[in-house]
């Protein structure tokens, strides 16, 4: 009897590790996406093309003020065919932005979050 409850208890104790562990955010977020010009041809249209890609996380669709904005980083980024990927949280600070989250991961608390990206 003393066993099973010993199993019990360290499976319930597993379970509860996990989950938690499971409802951490993570301090980078993997990001593909793909860019065409106005006419529609992808940047780097056939041979590598650096660009500065700038990524704001906000709390409104519409609001783009200073005050809504929880989190913004520049990276500069190879984009290929129009292809790119990116660790965001690995950029760096935009000059003169202020964040309002401390981390990327507080960016999560909020009830809503928006993407944006300039290229």
């Amino acid at each position: 009897m003393k066993y099973r409850l010993l199993i019990f208890l360290a499976a319930t104790l597993a379970f509860h590790v996990t989950a938690r562990a499971q409802t951490q955010v993570p301090s980078l977020i993997n990001y593909q996406g793909y860019v065409a010009n106005n006419a529609g041809v992808p940047i780097g249209d056939g041979a590598p093309e650096n660009r500065t890609v700038t990524f704001r996380f906000w709390n409104s669709p519409s609001d783009l003020t200073a005050a809504s904005r929880l989190w913004s980083e520049s990276q500069a980024v190879t984009i290929l065919d129009g292809d790119f990927s990116v660790l965001i949280g690995s950029g760096a600070a935009v000059a003169g932005e202020v964040n309002s989250a401390a981390t990327l991961a507080e960016v999560f608390s909020a009830p809503e979050i928006f993407l944006g990206i300039t290229v």
